[in-house]
């Protein structure tokens, strides 16, 4: 044991020096405690260091500090010839004696011996803890854990920005689809619009990676589409009417809705609700998307046909979501939203049903999560 020349004598204040990991470390004792394998050293720059025995690889006596004021007496001597004593005599058993009696009161009274500029003084155990917390071994550090603390999940994460997203900003120029601008037989221009793709292959997400729709997915495709491969045929509009004043276009669009057995319907604005900005109503049939500016025709808008369309019980509205739809015609335009069929309870009824054997799901999903599960819309034809 690296310790076992300093046992059974009175050590404090010895000049020592301790090789550990290949470096020596010379210095002055200031305790040691045999029964943890600790040695605590005042190095020669004054700093305050720990040994354990289990990490030191050897310990030689270099001399002690002289307790006399005048007294030249070369106590290192005396020491040496003290550790040469054998265990069986006398005077060995003696000085173990005195050792084990000094190590009780420590631990009684709970107090650390140490010398400080050559002047003994008593230090407390609190004292001596919040010492040997703030010293740090003078080598480098050795790591227990590796990447223990690392998230690698944050490797994957990208920049998102949020007024693209919400889109505050328009699409690049490279991203805009030019549509043709064209008449019908009425004389009204419109602009055609493109179709969309389907794909029944697993989504890409902004890294590169597969995204699957897990049981949902396997389940819509098992019941609702033609094989797992094919997903349903759907036939999109093919024209987009602008409608911003009451006047020809506007006429001739409310007449198209009201023939029409069904429709699709969503708001544009800033949220959307009983104090949002509304400021654009689409509502699209089988042949014809119409978008009517509200932010431009205002009331007159709903007073000359919209309200009427809206109201009408025999024409139904699909909607994906229609609580705020709703809360935003009511309360600002006083606009009674009859016969909606919304996606959303839609999902719910079918994830209920088939996916979660009966339990009802935490949450609702988007209409781009409907689109692309049901329909198979690829990712660059949802905005």
């Amino acid at each position: 044991m690296a310790f076992q020349c300093l046992e059974g004598v009175d050590v404090t204040g010895l000049r020592v020096k301790v090789v550990e990991g290949g470096e020596e470390f010379v210095g002055k004792v200031q305790f040691l405690d045999i029964a943890r394998g600790r040695l605590g050293l005042v190095l020669e720059k004054g700093e305050l260091q720990l040994f354990y025995q289990r990490d030191v690889d050897m310990v030689s006596v270099l001399g002690e500090l002289s307790k006399g004021g005048n007294d030249t007496v070369d106590e290192s001597t005396a020491i040496m010839d003290k550790l040469k004593i054998g265990p069986n005599s006398k005077s060995f058993s003696v000085m173990r004696d005195k050792a084990e009696n000094k190590e009780v009161q420590v631990d009684k009274v709970k107090q650390v011996q140490r010398v400080v500029e050559g002047k003994e003084s008593v230090m407390g155990e609190e004292e001596m803890k919040k010492i040997f917390s703030e010293v740090r071994p003078d080598r480098p550090g050795v790591a227990l854990f590796n990447d223990r603390g690392r998230n690698q999940h944050l490797d994957n994460l990208h920049h998102i920005n949020m007024s693209d997203l919400l889109g505050h900003k328009p699409p690049h120029e490279s991203e805009q689809v030019v549509m043709m601008t064209d008449s019908d037989s009425c004389g009204h221009q419109f602009k055609q619009l493109p179709a969309v793709t389907q794909s029944s292959k697993p989504r890409i997400d902004a890294n590169g990676h597969a995204l699957h729709g897990g049981r949902q997915e396997k389940m819509i495709r098992e019941r609702l589409w033609v094989t797992p491969d094919t997903p349903p045929h759907i036939e999109t509009p093919a024209r987009l009417y602008i409608v911003k004043v009451v006047g020809e276009v506007f006429e001739e669009a409310v007449d198209r809705i009201s023939h029409s057995g069904m429709v699709g319907l969503s708001l544009e604005g800033e949220l959307i609700g009983r104090e949002g900005t509304l400021a654009w109503v689409n509502i699209c049939t089988a042949r014809d998307v119409f978008m009517f500016d509200i932010i431009t025709m205002g009331e007159a808008g709903f007073k000359f046909g919209l309200k009427s369309v809206l109201q009408n019980s025999e024409l139904v509205k699909v909607v994906h979501d229609c609580r705020q739809v709703n809360d935003c015609l009511t309360h600002q335009w006083g606009v009674t939203l009859t016969n909606v069929w919304d996606t959303l309870a839609g999902d719910m009824v079918f994830s209920t049903q088939y996916v979660y054997d009966g339990f009802i799901p935490q949450y609702a999903r988007s209409l781009a999560h409907l689109l692309k599960d049901y329909l198979g819309i690829a990712d660059s034809d949802i905005y």
